[in-house]
């Protein structure tokens, strides 16, 4: 993988497109209202 450019490409644009996946279902989730907000951390 670090000899070959073209698969590393080939890698960094799988991770894009599954990262833009990612994206989009969490705004499908947050539009719809599955998904619950994170407690906040108040500090003592």
């Amino acid at each position: 993988m670090t000899f070959n450019d073209r698969l590393r490409t080939m890698f960094i644009e799988f991770l894009k497109e599954e990262a833009a996946i990612y994206d989009d279902m969490v705004k499908y989730g947050k539009s719809k209202g599955w998904i619950q907000p994170s407690p906040m951390h108040i500090p003592i």
